[in-house]
């Protein structure tokens, strides 16, 4: 969204975004120790609509099967990974998890 002093409007410029393997390494401070930098995608929240009145549903990877879903108000179906990486309009927040060989499963 856009927000100034008089207007609020929704922008609909596309978003390309990877799945996996996102380095963030060119914004790394120099003192920066960590080793980590490579981020994958862990959700999508979506929204539709214009700015009064519109819909916020999510896309989550669930790690213990390795799946992506839909979660949608009352309802949560299995998608395929190509779905996600087609929401480049409709993607509001894009959510990472860097990847740690450390971090387990909880299950």
């Amino acid at each position: 969204f856009r927000h100034d002093f008089i207007n609020t409007s929704k922008i609909y410029s596309p978003v390309d975004f990877p799945l996996e393997n996102l380095s963030l390494n060119q914004f790394r401070h120099p003192s920066c120790s960590d080793k980590v930098w490579q981020y994958d995608l862990a959700g999508v929240v979506c929204h539709s609509g214009t700015v009064r009145f519109g819909h916020y549903y999510t896309y989550a990877l669930n790690r213990g099967d390795n799946e992506w879903y839909e979660f949608n108000d009352s309802w949560v179906r299995k998608v395929d990974a190509d779905e996600v990486l087609s929401l480049s309009t409709a993607a509001y927040v894009l959510v990472y998890r860097k990847q740690e060989r450390i971090i387990l499963p909880i299950r």
